[in-house]
């Protein structure tokens, strides 16, 4: 992935991986592309945005492209993709949800999307031991200099309502430990305490069962 530097990325740049946000047009996928990059330009046409990408992945040398949340992006960006690969011959990896691949395969007007994003591959979702496993890491990593450690991988119903709540998926997953982990430092979780504060109430979530940390 890239290598940053306080405010600046390395070069070259081996990996991009730029993560889309709506509304997924055309010059969104370009302006997320440059903010990745450090290079924001909000302004201009879809014109001089395309042309500053070009220059500006040449620039870092980038050798391939990953766009995550692809299922996000409209038609028209999803072309601006494949203008990029065939202008720059920079492979690009469309990561997304799983109707992502249905919505290619079968929706009128991608046929030419489709063709070109021929070979596919789904990803499954992790299991509960794999998700204890990648919270016990998170913890360990992350959490490397707290004092008072949450043990989070320790409790069994914790993990199981962690598992619930991302569907098995990482990315969720790494949300709600983000949430649990800024609640701790607002000293909304107390261990010690006789009314600790619960993961349901930390992630916003309003269930007949809790679980307590």
């Amino acid at each position: 992935m890239a290598r940053q530097k306080g405010n600046l990325l390395s070069i070259p740049l081996k990996v991009l991986y730029v993560k889309t946000s709506l509304p997924g047009g055309a010059n969104d996928i370009y302006i997320d592309i440059l903010n990745t990059l450090k290079r924001p330009l909000n302004t201009g046409n879809l014109r001089d945005l395309r042309k500053r990408v070009r220059g500006t992945l040449k620039s870092y040398q980038v050798q391939l492209l990953i766009v995550d949340d692809a299922h996000l992006l409209k038609r028209k960006a999803m072309v601006e993709l494949i203008k990029i690969y065939e202008d720059l011959r920079l492979p690009v990896i469309m990561s997304g949800a799983y109707d992502l691949e249905d919505r290619l395969s079968r929706s009128r007007g991608y046929e030419h999307i489709s063709n070109v994003f021929l070979a596919v591959h789904n990803y499954r979702t992790l299991t509960i031991d794999e998700v204890a496993s990648v919270v016990a890491a998170w913890e360990e990593e992350v959490l490397e200099l707290w004092e008072e450690k949450l043990n989070l991988a320790n409790n069994e119903e914790i993990i199981e309502r962690l598992y619930l709540l991302s569907s098995g998926l990482i990315q969720p997953l790494y949300k709600c430990l983000e949430q649990i982990a800024v609640a701790q430092l607002k000293h909304t979780l107390n261990p010690d305490s006789e009314k600790r504060t619960d993961i349901d109430e930390v992630l916003g979530i309003t269930r007949t069962a809790r679980v307590n940390l």
